[in-house]
């Protein structure tokens, strides 16, 4: 996974965030994904650190996706569903 695909499921998940904010249902039927939401963006915004801190220590920055690939993975995978 790449800084690029990263960036792009981040972005992707803003305007998720911003579309659930602005829609006319209540906030309590958006509350539960805005959560997921939340969280997901943390989870990649994590790995784009690790894979930074690994850049800048002359480290293969796929190696943070050991560590938090199931995290992002799963974050793109409720992205599509």
């Amino acid at each position: 996974m790449s800084d690029s695909t990263i960036l792009l499921h981040i972005h992707d998940l803003v305007d998720e965030e911003r579309r659930l904010r602005n829609a006319s249902a209540t906030p309590e039927q958006n509350s539960a994904r805005l959560r997921q939401v939340a969280d997901q963006l943390d989870r990649c915004s994590e790995l784009l650190r690790r894979r930074g801190a690994l850049r800048e220590f002359d480290a293969d920055p796929d190696d943070a996706a050991h560590f938090e690939s199931t995290n992002c993975d799963t974050a793109f995978g409720e992205l599509r569903a």
